[in-house]
């Protein structure tokens, strides 16, 4: 107790000058301010950390992803999927199109494996 250190300090200073009854009086006030001011010290950081936890929560809260948005993400990108599929696929057959077309020899392969050309 750091307070009952100052308020015999305080009582050993002022004793010659006031008397040891008046002196006394002096410390154990001093002591007593000083612990009435440890006690609400104590007591208003524990509310604000109690304050500070709950704002955390809250901050935490808000920002985790919940499973209902993990769902939309999911559902979101199995069309993007589906649809990407689709675009490669119709890539692909474009690709082997033009290569048919433009490329006479394939054409004549081509026609050749379907029994057209003999």
């Amino acid at each position: 107790m750091a307070g009952m250190n100052l308020a015999m300090e305080i009582f050993e200073a002022i004793e010659a000058d006031v008397g040891r009854e008046n002196a006394w009086k002096v410390a154990k006030a001093v002591d007593t301010v000083v612990v009435r001011m440890e006690e609400k010290t104590h007591a208003h950081s524990l509310a604000r950390k109690v304050e500070i936890k709950d704002e955390l929560k809250r901050e935490l809260r808000d920002e985790l992803a919940t499973k209902a948005d993990l769902a939309d993400v999911r559902s979101a990108l199995k069309g993007d999927i589906a649809s990407l599929k689709l675009r490669t696929t119709v890539q692909f057959l474009v690709t082997i199109f033009v290569i048919v077309l433009l490329n006479p020899q394939a054409l004549q392969l081509l026609g050749r494996m379907l029994g057209l050309l003999k």
